[in-house]
């Protein structure tokens, strides 16, 4: 099964939001029958999990959530979503149901936006990479000029603790030109702003030998006019 989360922005101008689906990409591709299920929300305390039961998915029904909109608690936490189909989902157990095998994968919108606009792109986090250790090679997109320009590393682990690893950032020559400590179980957000007025590259690698996760790029216009979301 596939998981979701919102992508957090520090500055308060920004909301993020998903559109959840309880159907496949393509019907005629989905090995499962389909269920009304429970949409869940959860995140990690450093120790266990936390979740909610939000809101339940009849088959072929779809919603949106704000994050704005989660109870309290969730305000300030790396807040992930997963399905079930009953309405116990175990506090300190995240599970990973057999559900949603289709070919494309099952997504959700993952959108960030603001008063003026929005930018989304349809993304999952695979339930296959939370009992497996992978490592993560990224290439930024070319960087937008005169732009505000983030990384975000998204990871999710079987394991609710929070550890935290190093994530390595190198130029295009394959110079390590800096370290940054992100954490599992968290949406992990870097500003490249400063990175790029140092270096005036444009294009940075990304690498992470301890742990992996979903590498997205967020750019705003300085005006927070246009707003775009790149996944590699």
């Amino acid at each position: 099964m596939n998981y979701y989360f919102f992508l957090d922005f520090p500055d308060k101008k920004f909301g993020s939001s998903l559109d959840v689906f309880n159907m496949p990409s393509n019907l005629n591709l989905c090995n499962d029958k389909l269920k009304d299920c429970y949409v869940n929300l959860f995140y990690s305390d450093g120790e266990k999990w936390v979740t909610h039961q939000y809101t339940t998915l009849k088959k072929f029904e779809s919603k949106l959530i704000e994050k704005n909109h989660l109870p309290d608690h969730f305000q300030d936490k790396s807040v992930f979503l997963s399905y079930s189909f009953n309405n116990s989902h175990q506090s300190d157990l995240l599970k990973n149901i057999d559900y949603m095998n289709s070919n494309p994968d099952w997504r959700a919108n993952i959108c960030i936006y603001n008063s003026y606009t929005s930018t989304s792109y349809q993304g999952e986090y695979p339930g296959e990479f939370l009992n497996r250790k992978i490592s993560l090679v990224s290439c930024t997109p070319m960087l937008q000029k005169n732009a505000l320009n983030f990384f975000y590393l998204v990871n999710l682990q079987a394991d609710p603790k929070i550890k935290s690893f190093e994530l390595e950032i190198y130029d295009s020559y394959k110079n390590k030109i800096d370290e940054v400590t992100v954490y599992t179980n968290t949406i992990n957000i870097v500003k490249l702003d400063k990175l790029k007025s140092i270096h005036k590259e444009n294009m940075f690698i990304f690498i992470s030998r301890e742990q992996g996760g979903v590498p997205i790029y967020f750019s705003s216009s300085t005006d927070y006019k246009s707003l775009s979301l790149e996944h590699t």
